[in-house]
């Protein structure tokens, strides 16, 4: 059925041919260094869909949960230059470590080098 916004239930629900999360990952992947706090709790509320990502059913969720937290976290020079270097430490030992382990031990391959790439770029990222 459609509602009056136009979409289906079966989009909302991501039930469709594509992928309702893949239609509206540009839209969601804002800059954190837009954050009118640039705390490690706002960070970390900021980020938990994309965390929640990492233990899903779905292989490609998963996989686009540790690639976006990549990009938005580690790799966002802006966020990085604004303060956000400095939170690294605690936001990634606080909210990512467990669902990041299963990630390194998943059965899907592309889930596994996702969960690597987020690592080394994470050491990078800490290093400098």
């Amino acid at each position: 059925a459609e509602s009056p916004s136009g979409a289906t239930a079966e989009a909302k629900a991501g039930t469709g041919g594509a992928t309702a999360t893949s239609a509206a990952e540009p839209a969601q992947e804002r800059s954190l260094a837009e954050l009118p706090d640039l705390s490690a709790e706002v960070v970390v509320a900021a980020l938990r869909r994309d965390v929640n990502c990492l233990t899903d059913e779905n292989r490609a969720t998963r996989r686009g949960g540790a690639e976006r937290l990549r990009r938005r976290l580690l790799e966002d020079a802006d966020f990085l230059a604004k303060g956000g270097r400095d939170l690294l430490p605690s936001v990634l030992t606080d909210s990512f470590l467990a669902p990041l382990a299963r990630l390194l031990n998943d059965p899907a391959e592309k889930c596994r080098e996702a969960g690597v790439l987020f690592v080394r770029a994470a050491a990078s990222a800490l290093q400098d």
